[in-house]
């Protein structure tokens, strides 16, 4: 196969000169099918030279252009992306791979590639990567006009366009952009691969996208992790899973399944027979729901992994791991590395009987409305926890200007990952300073509670390393900045230690958003002498190690 590769050379590609080494070898590649240009950074003169190179090719058919624009201003990106577009629609070639993950380019950066994506060039695209994007609604009802259009004229020409695999994780969809992509995946009836995780959907998206999902008859792989489902969503769900006889991977964890909406998944997830992998991980399920899906899995002699991890199980785990064994399938279950203990069953029919009481004291019409105002609350729809107090925005953004320990654990533990969450989200990022401030000094007052530190680190670097528009090596000095390990140009907080920080990075280090790249940063300044390093030596090693083994 032809390819010329160009992978994380952290090339930066400013003027036409400085993409002379792309060009020359693109030149020299007679039968040119792929191009790698990830983990180099593209400027408009750059990509004119290269799209100029690109415009005989006539064999491309993989455009490998993740992270691809590093450091560049967001009206940088859509002019370069047209040039390249347009390129390969002059040289006729027939695209299968698209990807252009981890490029913040946002709704206008989809305005960039919908020329492409509408032209005969992409009637034979099978791959599309547009994970971490920024798209938004306006970006994912972009992208739906260009499909819907695209299996139009391909249709017409004897070719109709068969997407077979669409990621588009981290992207801020939400309902309207989910709602128009489901437009889309219908008519398309093409997918084997849907993976759209942490886009802010909520059940009512979640139902317009199973509708879809049931019209891709040959769907392997449903990834939805992290948007939020409910009984609503799980119904839907349900229902389409009987329509997918293939279906190999379902992940809806942290989707807010609940123990209801995992009886209803239950007997559907049994009678699909090609099932590899279920993810129910983080979904307040407890051990009704927990073990009508266990028990949908006796003679599954495919099933690779169950992930029910981080629900409301307590002692159930060990009647969960008996009947897995009595399967001869322990070895398929997931580890339980971070179980809670279930609230009581009377509090649980409370909160049953107060939804039920307020969905009948509310219009169908309001039902929106109430859910925008809940959401921007920071609120979830649960009561707090007996003892505990509940938690909106509102809390988390006075504790986050005066953190302390006492007043974290005062408040119901979903209610305020749920709140702190939505605080990054509105109220922080993407600013890479009030980020690194409140994840040192809120870590530094956890008092060595690892359990707390571990909910702070994932909602907040967390929510930073996925967020499109940060740039991780800016995020990476600003931590060390206020970690006292790097000089500030202006004056910052002082820090009183870094055992809770330390633990915090180390959380995240493993991670899958944690960027690989930025790791011999932290490296270089962790093995220099510095008098608050010395004093959590155990914390330094481990984060070390965790570094190397990045």
């Amino acid at each position: 196969m032809g390819e010329v590769c160009f992978l994380d050379r952290k090339l930066k590609l400013d003027c036409a000169s400085d993409a002379n080494e792309i060009v020359e070898a693109i030149g020299k590649c007679k039968n040119l099918e792929t191009l790698q240009l990830q983990g180099n950074t593209l400027g408009v003169e750059a990509a004119k030279v290269i799209s100029d190179a690109l415009k005989d090719k006539t064999t491309f058919k993989n455009a490998l252009w993740s992270d691809m624009y590093t450091g560049r201003l967001r009206s940088e990106i859509p002019p370069s992306l047209k040039l390249l577009g347009d390129a390969i629609i002059t040289a006729g070639a027939k695209l299968t791979v698209l990807d252009l993950s981890d490029n913040a380019f946002g709704p206008d950066g989809v305005d960039g590639i919908k020329k492409l994506l509408r032209s005969e060039s992409s009637y034979l695209l099978h791959t599309l990567k547009l994970n971490n994007n920024g798209l938004g609604i306006g970006g994912g009802k972009i992208l739906s006009e260009a499909f819907i259009d695209c299996h139009k004229s391909s249709s017409a020409a004897g070719t109709p366009f068969a997407l077979k695999v669409f990621i588009s994780g981290r992207n801020r969809l939400e309902n309207e952009g989910a709602k128009a992509l489901s437009k889309a995946f219908k008519l398309l009836g093409s997918l084997e691969e849907i993976t759209m995780p942490q886009n802010g959907i909520r059940p009512e998206g979640v139902v317009l996208l199973a509708d879809a999902f049931k019209k891709n008859s040959h769907l392997k792989c449903i990834n939805i992790n992290d948007n939020t489902c409910t009984e609503t969503g799980a119904k839907a769900l349900a229902d389409c899973i009987h329509h997918l006889e293939n279906l190999e991977t379902l992940n809806i964890g942290d989707c807010l399944v609940r123990d209801r909406g995992a009886e209803i998944l239950a007997p559907s997830l049994a009678a699909t027979k090609s099932l590899k992998t279920v993810i129910l991980s983080f979904n307040e399920i407890r051990r009704d729901g927990a073990m009508a899906v266990v028990n949908g899995m006796k003679n599954k002699t495919s099933l690779e992994l169950l992930n029910l991890d981080g629900n409301q199980l307590g002692e159930c785990i060990e009647e969960i791991q008996d009947r897995m064994s009595e399967f001869n399938m322990i070895n398929s279950l997931g580890p339980f590395d971070d179980n809670e203990e279930p609230d009581s069953d009377e509090e649980n029919d409370n909160d049953e009987e107060d939804e039920e009481q307020n969905k009948s004291n509310i219009d169908v019409g309001d039902q929106d409305d109430l859910t925008s105002q809940i959401g921007s609350m920071g609120l979830n729809k649960t009561t707090p926890s007996k003892g505990k107090k509940a938690c909106s925005v509102d809390n988390i953004r006075n504790f986050a200007d005066n953190p302390s320990y006492k007043t974290w654990m005062e408040y119901d533990v979903n209610q305020r990952k749920h709140a702190l969450k939505n605080y990054m989200q509105q109220g922080v990022l993407p600013s890479t300073d009030k980020t690194a401030r409140h994840f040192v000094h809120i870590c530094g007052c956890m008092e060595n509670d690892e359990s707390a530190i571990k909910e702070i680190s994932e909602c907040v670097l967390g929510e930073a390393f996925k967020d499109s528009r940060v740039e991780p090596q800016q995020l990476v000095t600003s931590l060390l900045v206020h970690m006292g390990l790097l000089k500030a140009e202006t004056k910052v907080e002082k820090v009183e230690g870094l055992k809770g920080p330390l633990s915090g990075l180390e959380n995240v280090i493993l991670q899958e958003y944690f960027p690989r790249a930025i790791t011999q940063y932290f490296i270089a300044f962790l093995l220099k002498p510095n008098s608050l390093l010395d004093s959590c030596h155990d914390e330094r090693h481990r984060v070390l190690q965790k570094l190397y083994q990045k």
